[in-house]
């Protein structure tokens, strides 16, 4: 059972146990309420405006966590380890233009395990679809995420979405 007191259509006061709460209002014109209503920072969490917010917030930690993911991801090629962060895949990008236009012929890279490498237009190619695999993963992933916190009815059911890629 929740204790509470309102004012102006906010909560003031809560508490879980009502004689403290009386005791902190002794000499106040102020009246008491009782509730079961879940109450969290003076805001009842059984709304729908509150679980909106809720939701909200989910999906923009499932989203951080998702570039968090891409960017600590690692790929292996011809023993070289190469991170699938946005710096690489643009990278990767940037000289399969280069190749595509004949710019150049091999790409020497030094990997993240410190090898250097020289990578062919075929190599660039791989070294990208294993990373593009990765991100499409991880993306692929958060979008059960979000379709599972746009399910969510209530604020237990979204609390127990556990997002980790």
């Amino acid at each position: 059972m929740n204790y509470y007191i309102e004012k102006d259509n906010k909560i003031i006061f809560v508490d879980t146990d009502l004689q403290r709460l009386q005791n902190s209002i002794i000499g106040q014109d102020l009246t008491i309420l009782e509730t079961e209503r879940p109450i969290e920072n003076f805001e009842f969490t059984d709304t729908p405006e509150y679980i909106a917010e809720k939701k909200v917030i989910k999906k923009n930690d499932a989203e951080t966590k998702a570039y968090k993911a891409i960017d600590e991801k690692y790929i292996t090629y011809n023993d070289g380890i190469f991170k699938s962060n946005k710096e690489t895949q643009n990278d990767l990008t940037a000289t399969g233009l280069q190749f595509l236009s004949g710019a150049i012929t091999v790409k020497h890279w030094v990997t993240s395990n410190n090898i250097k490498m020289d990578l062919y237009a075929d190599d660039i190619g791989a070294i990208g679809q294993l990373i593009g695999e990765i991100v499409d993963n991880i993306w692929n992933k958060n979008s059960d995420y979000i379709n599972a916190i746009d399910s969510a009815t209530n604020l237990a059911e979204l609390t127990a979405i556990e997002i980790e890629y």
